[in-house]
């Protein structure tokens, strides 16, 4: 398989991935968007995805070394895995019994946001590290 092939399927996988992410998230009952607390496209919490993505790009690197587009569909596809899981109900439950009686999960477009800033995030490491 050629190069360029191989990036075309892991592109795919990906956006396929981020979509069914999104799409189990509102189906689950996660708002669309609210501007309050980690509901928000962005919120304070996106510079960690930002870290997401450089440091699983690093890993994944030294998993497929001298390749720039599986490391970052395995990025890609393991952030909206993260997404999909920290949504859970029961998972919510942690993190509010652990303190955070603010959180009440994600909405549909936090959880694109911080897809995305995971995507910046291995793209800085793939391009400037």
């Amino acid at each position: 398989m050629s190069p360029s092939t191989i990036a075309i399927y892991g592109a795919g996988c990906a956006a396929l991935a981020c979509l069914y992410t999104l799409v189990e998230l509102r189906r689950r009952g996660r708002p669309w968007h609210r501007n309050c607390y980690s509901q928000a496209w962005l919120d304070g919490w996106s510079v960690t995805h930002v870290g997401h993505g450089i440091v699983m790009f690093g890993i994944a690197k030294a998993v497929f070394p001298g390749t720039f587009y599986e490391p970052l569909g395995f990025v890609i596809a393991a952030e909206a895995i993260w997404e999909s899981f920290e949504n859970r109900n029961w998972v919510i439950r942690m993190f509010r019994r652990a303190g955070d009686k603010n959180y009440f999960g994600d909405s549909v477009a936090n959880s694109a946001g911080d897809i995305l800033a995971c995507i910046v995030g291995a793209l800085f490491t793939g391009f400037f590290v």
